[in-house]
């Protein structure tokens, strides 16, 4: 039988979980789980939502309550206090700034990785969990560390122009995994889809309002087999946000085609210039390029962090870093 009342259903629903939790307990637990669910339940809304005909959170916002703690006076992140900056890995596979984190345990940085590949997503959430749960054994606490819980995050999503459930195309060789199709031009065996599953997609325009007023700077790499400029053009607006992008496309006058609709350096470049972001660098890779694009209104000081050695990208933050050096005369390390 269907119940219709909302009362109703949400009073048997609590019933049920308290039924639950009641099992095998002692009388004295009984009677403090009783005390605690005697409480009235009370949930909260986002700002923009109130009233029933205001519009519905995204499936964006929706994702990302499940895995970051949220404000419930803003729909915000609830971040440890020491955190200034926010690092979002998109493609993250093994992740050499996780590796950064792992090492340094950096107190001022948040990280934030997203891959829906198994192969990776998975070891890269048995890595989360070990470092949320340091010092927990060693000083046989109850409760978790309350800036390394709540310092890294791992979601297995992709992110694209818009959200959505999409296919996401397992290759022969993981690491050449898409969102976009393989072409029928590819010749590079990497591509060739092996097996096809539905993962959800998720936006940077949804997920960047998320992130507090308090973090001071966001930098994202991206490296998404080809949908590269799709998660940019997904960022909408928000893209001002950001203060530094890296980013793989296909080279410019390369003959070989992997994906369908991948992403093309000049139409990058000129994407990020209507954006008003500076191209810095351009590293060249067979057919591919690596792209590092800066804020134009970003002036420093770059992120201790980002000038660790670990790191792929190194080469292109020491630019930056000796850009603000001799522009500025000041600190170009925070």
């Amino acid at each position: 039988m269907l119940i219709h009342n909302r009362k109703v259903q949400v009073e048997r629903f609590v019933a049920a979980c308290c039924v639950f939790m009641l099992a095998g307990r002692s009388m004295n637990q009984r009677f403090q789980i009783y005390q605690a669910t005697e409480q009235p339940i009370r949930i909260t809304k986002p700002e923009s939502s109130a009233n029933d005909d205001s519009p519905r959170p995204s499936i964006t916002q929706i994702i990302a309550a499940s895995f970051i703690p949220m404000s419930p006076e803003n729909g915000k992140m609830k971040l440890p206090r020491t955190i200034h900056t926010v690092v979002i890995d998109i493609g993250a596979r093994e992740s050499d700034y996780l590796d950064v984190l792992e090492q340094t345990e950096d107190a001022t940085v948040a990280l934030i990785l997203f891959d829906p590949l198994p192969d990776s997503s998975i070891p890269l959430q048995k890595r989360v969990a070990e470092y949320s749960m340091r010092g927990l054994n060693e000083t046989r606490s109850r409760w978790l560390n309350q800036t390394r819980s709540r310092q890294v995050f791992m979601v297995r999503a992709a992110m694209g122009e818009n959200e959505g459930i999409g296919d996401f195309n397992i290759a022969r060789g993981p690491a050449c995994s898409s969102i976009l199709k393989t072409s029928s031009e590819n010749k590079f065996w990497c591509a060739n889809v092996k097996e096809t599953i539905q993962i959800p997609i998720m936006t940077l325009k949804d997920f960047l309002p998320l992130i507090p007023e308090s973090v001071e700077q966001i930098h994202i790499k991206v490296d998404t087999e080809g949908a590269d400029l799709a998660v940019l053009r997904g960022a909408g607006d928000y893209i001002h946000k950001v203060n530094t992008f890296v980013i793989e496309c296909k080279a410019d006058g390369g003959d070989k085609k992997f994906r369908d609709g991948e992403c093309v350096q000049s139409d990058a470049s000129l994407y990020m210039k209507e954006k008003d972001f500076n191209e810095l660098e351009v590293e060249r890779q067979g057919g591919l390029v690596n792209m590092f694009f800066v804020n134009s209104k970003y002036k420093g000081p770059l992120p201790a962090f980002l000038k660790d050695g670990r790191l792929a990208m190194r080469g292109f933050y020491d630019k930056l870093y000796q850009r603000f050096k001799n522009d500025h005369g000041v600190s170009a390390e925070r």
